[in-house]
């Protein structure tokens, strides 16, 4: 599997491609900082099979067990190719993110994903107080699948 990285203002994925939810990666094109961010495709055999959007972030002490602030590179959306979920495409995907932003921290706020981020090994880290919009973050643990 290989991983591209590509700076655009918008995604330079192929948005009509039903495997993808292509209504989340509009969205995040407009709400993504145009400055700090960057989008990955991850592709097999020149297939895509995984996608994602990254950008630069400040975690405040706002998280139990946090002990000051520091910057990790946020993964904002993330997802796989609908027939290849549950086969270790995710993994494999979130392993290349690791090798490829290797020293820096990397974080994701879960969306009904958690289950995911802790198959993977991530740690959880709930927020000090919570309200009912809340994402559980997870940090990356250096462990592999």
């Amino acid at each position: 599997m290989e991983l591209h990285v590509v700076n655009h203002l918008n995604p330079p994925f192929e948005l009509g491609n039903r495997a993808f939810d292509t209504t989340w990666w509009l969205e995040a094109a407009d709400a993504l900082n145009k400055d700090r961010h960057q989008y990955i495709s991850f592709r097999q055999n020149s297939i895509e099979v995984a996608r994602a959007a990254m950008t630069t972030t400040t975690l405040g002490l706002n998280y139990l067990d946090l002990k000051e602030p520091f910057d990790v590179m946020e993964i904002v959306l993330f997802e796989v190719h609908s027939e290849l979920r549950r086969t270790g495409t995710g993994c494999s995907s979130i392993r290349l993110l690791e090798e490829h932003y290797a020293g820096q921290p990397l974080a994701a706020f879960s969306h009904d994903a958690d289950h995911f981020w802790s198959a993977i090994g991530w740690q959880p880290y709930p927020k000090i107080k919570t309200d009912m919009s809340s994402a559980l973050l997870f940090l990356q643990n250096r462990v592999h699948c």
